[in-house]
């Protein structure tokens, strides 16, 4: 499994060997094409696991945030209950 700097060192490598391939005018083109075919569907899958774990994240925080709304409107509601039931309470004197 890459990793996005495995992907930044693989991209660099194939523009150095580019640039090589221009300066020297010996460029496989064919064989590069290639390499760059690979790579950008390495990519393309990097993106797609990434998404895929992205959205799984935005899942579990939003439920995340589903549930300590709840847990606030428990509290509130006790609350209100709780300061409720102290107005009723007599006075001390």
């Amino acid at each position: 499994m890459d990793t996005i700097e495995g992907l930044e060192q693989r991209v660099y490598a194939l523009e150095t060997k580019f640039t090589a391939a221009q300066r020297l005018g010996e460029a496989d083109f064919a064989e590069i094409k290639a390499d760059i075919a690979v790579l950008a569907a390495q990519f393309a899958a990097f993106e797609q696991r990434s998404g895929k774990r992205f959205l799984g994240l935005e899942t579990r925080m939003a439920n995340l945030e589903t549930r300590m709304s709840n847990v606030e409107t428990v509290l509130g509601a006790h609350t209100n209950l709780l300061e409720e039931i102290l107005r009723r309470l007599p006075e001390k004197a």
